[in-house]
């Protein structure tokens, strides 16, 4: 090892206290001390210990300092024989777009109108949505789901770059309960077959082009390979649709009689309407990730609701001390 090179204990860089103390983790601790654990000290390492030995109240103040909303219930953490036994805000009742919504607080001029989203292709090319565009957009989204049956615990899957429509169709789902799962476009047939075909999905969102490397790629003749597979897809919505990519698009049609296809700017662009956010348990399904694949048939993985809220929320405002104006790039 280069000589110049710090040794594993030496300190690159410490704030001083006047800095350590506005930062979020700093003011949860003390958020801690002022209701369960008076005691807690002031490391890093007295917060760690606090969170091992006091799931349910570290946790509820995870809750609360993040602001999710939603109705925690009274009853935090419920040990069982195991891990898999035990019980995380069993009363819960909570909604994951609400949560990153926020809807009750869009009467605000400023909140409305701050930016929520910013996606951007390798073209330089920018979509930006405030806060109240991507509910607006959300809500119609929702709706549309749901004329076409899509009921809480059913699959909604996409086959999507990432772009700001993939953040729409994602909240959308979770708005009315429904279970989200992605493949990029990139992938093979049999890759996306390999997914989708363990969890029965009722509609399925893709792109009709996209840009990767430079190049335009149109991925709907792969996707109608596949919907001759994923016997359970009943409706097909199609971002982007351009004068190029109509005739291809025409080969989803073309399948079945039984699969209908819609222009997700017809729905986008449709009239705002009211919406109503069901809350859902804290261990309800939000979205499917898969395994890598390498030894078989990727294995699904389910993450749930409340516990993804709250990951996010503590990794985001504690570990990575984000607050208002920020931006987070992903």
């Amino acid at each position: 090892m280069p000589a110049s090179l710090p040794s594993e204990s030496t300190i690159l860089w410490k704030p001083d206290d006047k800095l350590a103390a506005l930062t979020n983790i700093h003011c949860f601790a003390q958020l801690l001390r002022e209701t369960t654990q008076p005691d807690l000290g002031s490391r890093y390492e007295d917060l760690h210990t606090a969170s091992v030995s006091h799931r349910g109240d570290f946790w509820k103040a995870v809750w609360e300092f993040s602001g999710i909303g939603g109705d925690m219930g009274n009853r935090f953490f419920v040990p069982g024989t195991s891990s898999l036994d035990a019980k995380w805000f069993p009363d819960a009742a909570i909604n994951f777009a609400e949560a990153m919504l926020k809807p009750s607080q869009l009467g605000d001029a400023a909140f409305a109108n701050a930016i929520a989203l910013v996606a951007t292709n390798e073209m330089g090319e920018r979509t930006v949505l405030s806060r109240i565009e991507l509910y607006d957009q959300v809500c119609k989204v929702a709706l549309f789901l749901s004329s076409q049956g899509v009921r809480a615990g059913d699959r909604v899957v996409a086959v999507i770059p990432n772009i700001a429509e993939a953040v729409v169709g994602h909240l959308a789902a979770a708005a009315i309960g429904a279970v989200w799962s992605s493949c990029s476009p990139e992938f093979g047939e049999d890759a996306i077959c390999d997914r989708f075909g363990q969890i029965e999905p009722k509609v399925m969102i893709t792109a009709a082009e996209c840009r990767y490397g430079g190049k335009v790629v149109r991925p709907i003749a792969k996707v109608a390979r596949t919907l001759e597979r994923l016997t359970t897809i009943t409706t097909v919505i199609v971002i982007g649709l351009t004068e190029q990519s109509k005739a291809e698009s025409g080969k989803l049609t073309d399948l079945a009689v039984t699969i209908k296809q819609f222009d997700w700017e017809e729905i986008a662009q449709s009239n705002t309407v009211s919406f109503e956010f069901e809350r859902f348990s804290f261990d309800h399904p939000l979205c499917i990730l898969y395994s890598s694949g390498t030894t078989g048939i990727p294995k699904c993985i389910v993450h749930g609701v409340g516990g993804t809220l709250l990951q996010h929320a503590k990794e985001h405002l504690l570990h990575c001390d984000l607050k208002v104006g920020d931006t987070l790039f992903y």
